[in-house]
């Protein structure tokens, strides 16, 4: 419009600015910006009047903190709390879908409302939480029971106390239960559940943290001692160099992904190692596209690079300026010499000690050399071969940058780059993090990936220093908490190993479990395991019995079985288990050959299911003709709605508050420490005497009391502060790396925690702890609320910092020569009562030092690559063995038949299991349905288009396999002529958005180390 002087200044006082706005054609801007205003202001004022609550995100692993505005009857509004160090205010949209999920008529507990408001009635309170109906589903029934004809939650937990108690039989050890905790559980829940299960003789106990985390963290804990991630999220911010492989963060875990690009802002290198293009790889200065499944051969290939300078027969020029000599000197195994017997995989692709028939190792020469006083023997690498320094060289030659070039499909300077960018951060004052993500992890070399990272870190000095570390990534919130406490197959609380038929007493168990050596410098913090274990026999059966016979009252596991996530189905399938309890998990669409699983769910008797929502593992009937399983379907309470403690990735613990009551209009949710509860006491009456001799001092299944347990208290029923306190003699505590979470005293007459470590929410920092970013009084972290694991490895051999900008521990002697730690920067690991040059820094190994070589790892000592089990072709690493020695050989999948590789990823939106956001009519919106990703070359070759119906089949899936929609897209490319489909983890027939399961198309087979499944890359085909 073109107006003159005139006649502006006619509309601009003359006229009204509505229309003069009009005029201009501007008055829709103006006014839809008005009346967005407008709105802002009014729901501004309506969210100031409901009650605010600070609470914690149990979504996922990063531990990020929310408020919450709740009226009597809902959660009205959630945002992130500025207040929270991790997060800074910022949330991802998991969290808001689950806070739409709160009031949805999809969730399970309102059977009852949805009955009442059918008929044109008033939806009333329920006054009794065990008056609320729930959904059942009788054998061989085609439908849920009638909405009036469900049982009331009272007589259904009556019913399935009835079950177990039936199914569980009259031996000491019960195998035909099992029980799988989800990724919803607190802390406290987890524990609970632990000695819930225990008491009942119970072996098959386990949590979808198997696959893909607990292999990390395994590795870990036999790399440097404690089995967790050793940084914290924020602390990412302070690296110089981040290499991220096989994740992408960016969608998974976004809020981790801002403390990335803070790193970046300063100045920091990003390699990201991914088969596909990503919201994550767009970020990165480096981006190197591999094959799936091949991430062992390129971190070995990194390795190598750094130490070949050490090797004799390479020609290259000496290159030990790449690797940090002194930390390794000083901080680690280094210069210890091995058994001479030891062999290596450089000639035969497989370590000394093999037994072919047997298919496992004999490690009798995986193992120190020792003196005549038992002293560990040292040495030197320019004159004795059998350093480990030197056997670590000899290990990781067959890893030459031309073979691991071919096994990974990539060009050879693809890693000379990554390596050129990444070995700077050895020198002082740089410092290099390592996150590991699912891609990487879910393999049957997973643990081996992370010894390889772990290796990586210890050769450049990365580990207990600021900005440096390993980061597992989990798919789901509580990962860390649930094995802390108990829901590991192979652990009790505090880590403990489980015992087995060979531990008949507690000191032969401590004589098989407890390694210690004569190391003076070495703290060895499993040197107590007895009294960790004894407190927590005390903490299970109280004055109930005594040690032994507590112990006694433990099932023992048998060697060699699996007993863990994926065994689970696999005991299923042969009749063994008979009765499952799922707590908030859906392997019927996230576990790994995920068809497979609905099949073993009909073999079942009976199915106990709690969950916010009819998942599929609850209604895997309606897919499964002829099943006679009986099942319960228990209302859940989400996250949002219950109180307790969940642990994020940096081992920060931190207490969540419920944002709104159970008791309110509509539907009853339930914890599953309620649950547990209610069931103890129906069972209680024709339970066995092991399970009546436990202790259940939970009163009104409050989390506090529970909190109390783990934590521990003296026999005057104080609190102990530190796992310090612990003593054989009279303490009671449920698990030793917990000690000091909730040290304050608890009113456990009402049940009530009244303030502790883990809920002050005060983040002051001294201005040297402000340049790390430490909080040392927000939230506590395990152990004894360090931030850095392993941090007396930030100083050198002469008691100074690597890195001065980014210090952690100063030391200094007094006058009198007195060990003297400033106090006021990172809490000291292992205590400031010693100096550096008496206690080693990897205070939970048996010498003090972090291991290049860990004699715990099944498959050896030293990493090792073996083939993804779907391909067929040989091992250029280790030509001898394409697929792991351990496992049973497999025939690889037929490349005739299943051409392609396929590689599952998830969506921003969907959690784990993704059965919550799948109901909800705005995420539907958003993301309709199920859809097979190609690249652009890809659909050319096969004359596909956009949006078109085809059909994706793997050797688990023959034949008709999974159907959905094309989408071309630039993520994807052929990779050493192979071409790569992107396949989504999140769909399965239940709630609004439905499709095939990605899962279903992946194997069962699990590494030897942990049982872990190799489930995110497979073989597959498809078909228009």
């Amino acid at each position: 419009m073109n107006l003159s002087r005139r006649d502006f200044l006619k509309l601009s006082t003359a006229a009204p600015v509505g229309a003069f706005c009009l005029s201009l054609g501007m008055s829709s801007t103006v006014e839809a910006a008005r009346k967005k205003r407008r709105k802002k202001e009014q729901y501004s004022k309506k969210i100031e009047g409901l009650q605010l609550k600070r609470t914690v995100c149990g979504v996922c692993p990063i531990g990020c903190g929310l408020e919450v505005r709740t009226s009597a009857q809902n959660i009205e509004h959630v945002e992130g709390d500025k207040r929270n160090p991790i997060s800074n205010g910022r949330i991802c949209s998991r969290v808001l879908a689950l806070s739409f999920l709160n009031r949805s008529m999809d969730r399970v507990g309102f059977v009852a409302a949805a009955a009442a408001m059918e008929a044109g009635k008033v939806v009333e309170k329920v006054e009794d939480p065990w008056e609320d109906r729930i959904r059942h589903r009788k054998p061989g029934g085609t439908d849920w029971d009638a909405a009036k004809k469900c049982p009331k939650a009272g007589k259904a937990i009556q019913e399935i106390a009835s079950k177990i108690i039936s199914t569980r039989g009259t031996g000491e050890t019960c195998t035909s239960i099992g029980l799988i905790g989800g990724p919803g559980m607190t802390n406290e829940e987890a524990y609970a559940a632990a000695k819930f299960c225990r008491g009942l003789g119970m072996l098959y106990v386990d949590s979808p943290a198997r696959n893909g985390y607990l292999p990390a963290v395994k590795a870990l804990g036999e790399s440097f001692g404690r089995m967790a991630p050793t940084n914290h999220p924020g602390d990412i911010a302070n690296s110089d160099c981040i290499l991220i492989i096989g994740a992408n963060p960016a969608v998974t875990h976004p809020v981790l992904m801002n403390h990335v690009h803070r790193a970046q802002l300063r100045g920091a290198k990003l390699i990201v190692v991914d088969p596909r293009a990503t919201e994550t790889t767009s970020k990165a200065d480096m981006h190197v596209r591999l094959l799936p499944g091949t991430d062992m051969a390129f971190i070995g290939g990194m390795v190598y690079s750094l130490v070949r300078g050490l090797d004799p027969s390479a020609r290259s020029a000496d290159a030990t300026v790449s690797i940090q000599n002194e930390y390794l000197r000083t901080h680690t195994d280094a210069m210890f010499k091995i058994n001479k017997d030891f062999e290596t995989i450089k000639n035969r692709g497989i370590f000394s000690g093999y037994d072919p028939d047997a298919r496992r190792y004999d490690d009798s020469t995986w193992r120190y050399q020792f003196d005549h006083n038992g002293n560990l023997k040292i040495g030197e690498p320019r004159r004795d071969s059998v350093v480990t320094l030197n056997r670590l060289v000899e290990s990781f030659y067959p890893f030459q940058d031309q073979q691991v070039a071919d096994v990974c499909g990539i060009d050879a300077m693809a890693l000379e780059d990554a390596v050129a960018v990444y070995r700077r951060t050895c020198m002082k004052g740089e410092a290099g993090a390592v996150i590991l993500g699912n891609g990487a992890l879910c393999s049957t070399n997973g643990p081996q990936v992370a010894r390889a990272a772990a290796i990586l870190q210890m050769l450049l000095g990365n580990i207990g220093v600021a900005g440096g570390g390993i980061y597992p990534l989990a798919d789901f919130g509580n990962a860390q908490g649930v094995i802390d406490n108990g829901l590991a197959a192979e652990f009790l609380p505090g880590h403990l190993p489980y015992p087995t038929e060979d531990d008949k007493t507690i000191s032969e168990y401590l004589e098989n479990h407890l390694e210690t050596t004569k190391e003076p410098r070495a703290k060895n913090e499993w040197a107590r395991m007895g009294d960790y274990l004894i407190s927590l026999l005390r903490a299970w059966y109280g004055g109930n019995t005594d040690l032994e016979q507590a112990f006694s009252c433990l099932p023992k596991r048998a060697k060699g079985v699996n007993y863990g996530y994926n065994g689970i189905f696999d005991a299923i399938e042969d009749g063994t288990i008979r009765g499952l309890i799922v707590f908030g998990d859906n392997p019927a669409v996230s576990a790994p050959d995920a068809d497979r699983v609905k099949k073993a769910l009909a073999k079942l008797e009976w199915l106990v299911v709690l969950d916010m929502v009819q998942s599929e593992t609850a209604t895997f009937w309606k897919e499964a003709a002829g099943a006679q399983t009986e099942v319960w379907l228990l209302n859940a309470a989400s996250p949002l709605e219950k109180e307790g403690s969940f642990t994020n990735m940096g081992r920060w613990i931190q207490w969540a508050k419920a944002g709104i009551s159970a008791s309110r209009v509509g539907p009853t949710m339930r914890s599953e420490l309620q649950v547990l509860t209610r069931l103890r006491e129906a069972m209680l009456a024709e339970a066995p005497e092991n399970f009546k001799k436990m202790t259940w001092d939970f009163m009104d299944a409050l989390p506090a009391l529970v909190a109390r347990e783990i934590n521990g208290y003296s026999g005057n029923n104080r609190q102990l502060k530190s796992s310090a306190d612990i003593k054989a003699s009279g303490t009671i505590c449920g698990n030793w790396l917990y000690t000091g979470y909730c040290s304050q005293d608890i009113d456990a007459a009402a049940g009530v925690m009244l303030s502790a470590p883990c809920m002050d929410r005060n983040g002051g920092q001294s201005e040297l702890q402000t340049k790390v970013g430490l909080y040392p009084a927000f939230a506590w972290r395990w152990p004894s609320n360090v931030h850095v694991l392993y941090s007396r490895a930030s100083l050198d051999s002469g008691n100074v910092s690597w890195n001065g900008r980014r210090r952690l521990a100063i030391f200094k002697p007094d006058a009198e020569g007195k060990p003297n730690w400033q106090d006021d920067l990172d809490v000291v690991d292992g205590g400031t009562d010693t100096s550096p040059q008496d206690i080693a820094p990897f205070t939970c190994t048996p010498t003090g030092f972090a291991k290049l070589f860990a004699a715990g790892m099944l498959d050896g000592p030293f990493p090792a690559y073996y083939e993804p089990f779907d391909y067929d072709r040989s091992n250029q690493i280790a030509p001898s063995f394409r697929t792991n020695p351990l496992l049973p050989k497999e025939p690889p999948a037929d490349e005739s038949k299943y051409p392609y590789l396929g590689v599952l990823f998830h969506l921003p939106m969907f959690s784990h299991g993704s059965a919550r956001e799948r109901v909800l009519p705005n995420i539907a919106e958003i993301m309709p349905g199920f859809f097979i990703e190609v690249g652009a070359d890809f659909a050319t070759e096969k004359g596909l288009t956009r949006r078109q119906k085809v059909k994706l089949s793997s050797p688990r899936l023959p034949g008709g396999g999974i159907e959905g929609e094309i989408r071309i897209t630039r993520r994807l490319k052929a990779i050493d002529g192979r071409h790569v489909i992107g396949i989504p983890c999140d769909f399965g027939a239940a709630g609004r958005i439905v499709g095939g399961s990605g899962a279903a198309l992946a194997r069962r087979a699990c590494d030897p180390n942990t049982y872990g499944a190799e489930c995110r890359f497979f073989a597959c085909n498809l078909d228009k």
